[in-house]
């Protein structure tokens, strides 16, 4: 294929995902930054493979189904009102 010098080429981009979460609000692996659940409030919202959904309260130790790396998230602090 001959290139026509007036065209340019542009770097492939990553496609954004319909429906992604904002930032902040996703939790990934630490390793491989696939997405482990959603965060709402002092709860977390996983789904698995679509046909299995958890809400479950903080703390929480996951296994990443991709790289298998242990990833923890905790309570997430409160500001203090008083200061």
């Amino acid at each position: 294929m001959t290139r026509i010098p007036s065209q340019r080429t542009f770097p492939p981009h990553r496609p954004v995902r319909v429906g992604a979460p904002p930032n902040g609000r996703a939790w990934r692996c630490h390793e491989c930054r696939r997405l482990l659940g959603i965060r709402e409030g002092d709860r977390l919202h996983i789904r698995i493979a679509g046909d299995h959904e958890y809400v479950v309260s903080l703390p929480v130790t996951a296994k990443c189904p991709g790289c298998h790396a242990l990833n923890e998230l905790g309570v997430p602090h409160i500001a203090d009102e008083r200061c």
